[in-house]
């Protein structure tokens, strides 16, 4: 039963992306301790075609600054690490995250008059990083974008796990899939709070590999007599790393297009984490001298923002091309929820302007980066939690997951649907209280 007199108390709080897509962020407490997961945005077109960003509510941090020793970072897409800058200019503490990351963050911090050399720690698999009470490591995990990891944290009461925005691929494009033997070796005895991604919990089985779509654009390329333009997330770096392949199998060269896009394979060339093979990258310029079957650029834009390349070239209103009859447009990437309208809209305004528009539907040309339930349900069976939280999604998602959770055995009074902003307590003697905001 909950004790109310119980002195040794985590708390575990969601900031951002419990009940929504989207900045995610939370804090775990445990007495004058606390640290924090993550600081991302969300954002979205508005009916006007303008991108509208949010950044999670950081009144917890202003208020509780003074018990905050460090962040930690499990990948580097935007909804993990858009914010960052915004709080580490209001708690310059140590930040720890993968290479990618980290270099991915540098910018973000330097916005804020931030030296990166002082506050960013690059980390090690498994090397153990105190900070308070806490006893932090990072494990490898298989996501959309490479160096991305989960956390194992003790703290006085418990192991916590948090796994990041992770799938299950033994086969990934970066082949470096996750340690799951060292995973379920350090979690043996069970762990007392698992929190675990629920993006795709409503779907059944497993999410393909990532390596499945390496035949499917080869295809196209091969195919295409005319330009080829692939969107995509400027984050999803082992993408780029497969479309280059293939671009250069296939005798073209490439040009990148969109600021974000630009700056990560800036970024990511610069660090190892892509290849130019045989030197096929061009500017823009020089694209513009080229004939129609020697070129592919990839941008991003596809989910439908208004103001991208892909975006402007469906509303004719790109300044320096057009879309070309039998020019072949690849929206390589999943509609996030809430933005199926837009990129509706702009596959039919491409297509009446005579491009070949190939996108999930039609053949496989993106795979997510988020585990369904059979892979839910092992990483459950790896960490054996007495208490079970499921973050990163929408309501309906964590309700799903919740259900995934019951099905492997877990006491329903120990699954918790919570939302940003509430607090859950667990406390030694492995009870606990959800206090709603």
């Amino acid at each position: 039963m909950n004790n109310p007199d119980q002195k040794h108390i985590l708390k575990v709080i969601p900031i951002g992306g419990l009940g929504q897509i989207g900045n995610n962020m939370m804090a775990l407490e445990y007495g004058s301790d606390a640290i924090i997961i993550d600081c991302g945005i969300s954002f979205k077109d508005n009916w006007s075609g303008k991108r509208e960003i949010s950044i999670p509510d950081l009144s917890y941090v202003s208020n509780n600054k003074h018990k905050i020793r460090a962040i930690f970072l499990t990948h580097g897409h935007e909804d993990h690490i858009g914010a960052i800058g915004h709080l580490a200019s209001k708690v310059p503490v140590p930040i720890y995250g993968s290479a990618l990351t980290n270099l991915l963050v540098k910018s973000k911090i330097t916005e804020f008059h931030l030296d990166p050399q002082f506050i960013l720690n690059t980390i090690n698999e498994y090397q153990p990083i105190v900070a308070g009470c806490f006893v932090i490591q990072f494990f490898k995990v298989s996501h959309s974008i490479p160096d991305s990891m989960g956390l194992i944290i003790d703290c006085p009461i418990g192991k916590i796990v948090h796994t990041g925005d992770f799938k299950i691929d033994h086969t990934p494009a970066d082949n470096r899939p996750a340690d799951l033997q060292q995973l379920s070796s350090k979690c043996s005895e069970g762990i007392l709070l698992l929190c675990s991604d629920s993006t795709y919990s409503e779907l059944e089985g497993y999410t393909p590999s990532e390596s499945i779509i390496k035949k499917n654009i080869d295809s196209i390329i091969r195919d295409s007599e005319k330009r080829i333009f692939v969107a995509t997330f400027a984050s999803l770096i082992s993408r780029v790393q497969q479309l280059l392949d293939s671009a250069f199998t296939h005798d073209r060269k490439v040009c990148f297009m969109g600021r974000s896009m630009i700056n990560n394979v800036k970024i990511c060339l610069n660090s190892g984490h892509l290849y130019d093979p045989g030197q096929i990258i061009v500017t823009f310029s020089e694209s513009q001298n080229m004939r129609d079957n020697e070129i592919m650029y990839i941008t991003t834009g596809g989910q439908g923002e208004g103001n991208s390349a892909i975006g402007l070239l469906s509303r004719k209103r790109h300044p320096d091309l057009n879309i070309k009859k039998g020019d072949t447009v690849v929206l390589s990437s999943d509609a996030i929820p809430g933005n199926e309208i837009a990129v509706g809209k702009v596959i039919d305004d491409l297509s009446r302007q005579g491009a070949n528009v190939i996108y999930n539907k039609l053949e496989t040309v993106h795979v997510n980066g988020h585990a369904r339930a059979e892979e839910l349900r092992l990483m459950m069976a790896m960490t054996k939690p007495k208490h079970f939280l499921p973050i990163h999604g929408e309501y309906r998602h964590l309700v799903a997951h919740s259900k995934i959770a019951a099905s492997m055995g877990i006491p329903i009074s120990n699954i918790h649907v919570i939302e940003n902003n509430d607090v859950l307590e667990l406390f030694d003697n492995f009870s606990s209280k959800t206090i709603r905001s």
